[in-house]
């Protein structure tokens, strides 16, 4: 299925526990970005572009992303489950743009 990315937002949260243990626990401010997408029925999907892992938070994507270009290699792919398959679509982002 083709999906076309519609756009992409972030939330702050504020006061954010970090970490796993005593030695290495703080509290800072998490931005976590959103990505809107819309399939060929027109049905919308928000996937967040990132995930927690033993108290940290790891993104996705990078800042510095040029989001057109992210849009057209999204749009070029043909994709089952984009919920499961987006973690490995933006790695492969990288590749994508080395190739051009």
């Amino acid at each position: 299925m083709k999906y076309k990315l519609i756009d992409i937002y972030s939330n702050t949260e504020e006061d954010v526990e970090f970490g796993t243990c005593e030695l290495c626990m703080y509290i800072g401010d998490l931005t976590t970005e959103h990505y809107v997408f819309q399939d060929e029925s027109g049905k919308t999907i928000t996937l967040e572009g990132g995930e927690w892992d033993w108290g940290s938070y790891s993104s996705y994507t990078y800042r510095n992303v040029n989001v057109i270009d992210f849009a057209e290699y999204i749009s070029t792919l043909d994709i089952e489950n984009l919920e499961l398959e987006f973690p490995s679509i933006v790695s492969n982002y990288d590749y994508y743009k080395k190739e051009d």
